[in-house]
């Protein structure tokens, strides 16, 4: 099936009607050159709009939300709230042996070089729970590992959190993983001997689908 747009270019930005819905006219901003009909390049600095532009914030989530609602999406699966957060450990399932609310102790072998922090993921905006179009398995406040007194932490900013990892979020001070994230061997091999574990300081979740997380690292 094709789909042909056409953006009505008028002398200002403004507003029309099109089968009674608003929709705005074209706003050269510097995409022209997108369009097959295109006869010249695209201004230097965007045109004014006729209204603010907003790419995100609480207004634009609440249309979203709207729209969301107009279109009931079918759900074909049950959802959860649960992670299934577990570590593969040299290929071998690990999991937490404690939890206080948002942190999570995980037991690490000795010599261990190769730990995914693995977990159910999901698109929220594919299951309509929010507008993050991202993959994400859980946001990570931090990760420490330690044995005895002696300890590691990697805060969520570290930009050793590369593999498996979203970029960092300043603002809400968490790193979202895809739900297959490598924990940094770096961090890993700075603390040896026994008892040895990973204390994982979780920030967020999100919906997932009612299904096992993946147990091996892909």
């Amino acid at each position: 099936r094709e789909v042909e747009i056409y953006n009505i270019e008028l002398e200002t930005h403004d507003v029309l009607l099109a089968n009674g819905a608003p929709a705005e006219s074209y706003r050269d901003d510097g995409n022209r050159s997108l369009f097959e009909n295109a006869k010249s390049a695209s201004s230097a600095t965007a045109k004014p709009s006729c209204a603010p532009v907003l790419t995100g914030g609480p207004i634009v989530d609440a249309i979203w939300r709207r729209l969301l609602d107009r279109t009931a999406p079918v759900r074909h699966n049950r959802l959860t709230s649960d992670p299934d957060l577990h570590l593969i450990v040299d290929g071998i399932r690990v999991d937490a042996r404690a939890v206080s609310g948002s942190t999570l102790i995980l037991p690490l072998p000795q010599y261990s070089s190769n730990v995914w922090l693995m977990s159910r993921a999901a698109v929220p905006s594919e299951l309509g729970v929010a507008r993050d179009e991202r993959r994400l398995g859980v946001a990570v406040k931090s990760m420490t590992v330690r044995a005895g007194a002696r300890f590691a932490t990697a805060s969520a900013a570290d930009n050793r959190l590369i593999k498996g990892f979203h970029a960092f979020e300043p603002l809400l001070g968490h790193r979202w993983t895809d739900g297959a994230a490598i924990v940094p061997a770096a961090l890993l091999t700075s603390i040896c001997g026994q008892p040895r574990e990973l204390v994982l300081q979780i920030a967020a979740t999100t919906q997932y689908i009612d299904c096992p997380a993946a147990t091996m690292a892909a």
